[in-house]
């Protein structure tokens, strides 16, 4: 757009009056960005502006995301920019598969709870035969302390004769 070697990749315009060449509108201005111009690799990008620069240049020649660019925002342009390549058929087949993986979500997060669920049953179970079983253990040493026939203690609580 702008010949002069002295305009990089990345100008900056300011809007001026014509004749006293004065900006008085300080708050508009425009910026450019002139893809041919930027010619950095990825291993030399540095911050942001860079990186986006690197992406929107080579968005369509990129099969992978490159190491520098591995954050979440550019993986969801990444995907975006895939899917805007896409012919009708493929992108039926994407969709598809975005519900199969959230229908696979879904029905694991559901075996989960079940599966919580099923646990705190059974826990439940063993917690109470473990409670019955110590208070059975407790009146049992009680009757035992008492004098009571082991029979009669055995028939009352449920405690074998082992455990008495």
């Amino acid at each position: 757009m702008f010949e002069d070697e002295r305009i990089g990749y990345l100008s900056h315009h300011l809007v001026k009056e014509a004749e006293t060449n004065l900006s008085y509108i300080e708050e508009i201005s425009y910026y450019f960005i002139e893809l041919p111009k930027f010619t950095k690799k990825e291993d030399e990008l540095e911050g942001a502006l860079e990186k986006w620069i690197f992406f929107i240049k080579n968005a369509g020649s990129l099969d992978y995301i490159p190491k520098g660019l591995e954050v979440e925002v550019f993986k969801k342009a990444f995907d975006i920019a895939n899917r805007s390549n896409m012919s009708n058929e493929e992108w039926e087949l994407y969709d598809q598969s975005l519900v199969l993986i959230q229908d696979q979500r879904g029905a694991v997060e559901a075996a989960l709870e079940k599966g919580e669920k099923i646990g705190i049953q059974k826990g439940e179970k063993i917690g109470l035969a473990k409670g019955e079983n110590l208070a059975g253990l407790a009146t049992a040493k009680k009757l035992l302390q008492l004098g009571v026939d082991l029979k009669i203690i055995r028939d009352a609580t449920g405690v074998s004769e082992e455990e008495l």
